[in-house]
């Protein structure tokens, strides 16, 4: 029988959230941002995978979507849809794996 070199506390100290000071945004892992929310912010719309704290999840309205369209061009160059992100706590985001 091989021996089992991993635990199910070292796996829950590998990935726990850790809280790393980098402000708003933090690098979870290579393919996760924490985004340390107190206030709001917009998200792609299928990016959030976990969230905790007390958030509430909105989807942009016809006139947000105008002036969002503006946003998104500038920043990302792509016409996705978001969502807004409101509360305090931790909003787990992932892109395909990008």
């Amino acid at each position: 029988m091989a021996e089992n070199h991993y635990s199910i506390e070292a796996f829950v100290n590998k990935t726990r959230d850790r809280d790393l000071q980098q402000g708003l945004f933090e690098l979870e892992s290579e393919r996760m941002l924490d985004v340390n929310l107190n206030g709001e912010v917009w998200i792609k719309m299928g990016a959030m995978v976990a969230y905790t704290g007390q958030v509430r999840f909105v989807h942009e309205r016809i006139l947000e979507q105008v002036l969002g369209n503006l946003l998104k061009k500038a920043v990302s160059g792509e016409g996705a849809r978001l969502t807004k992100a409101m509360g305090n706590g931790s909003v787990f985001c992932a892109d395909a794996g990008k």
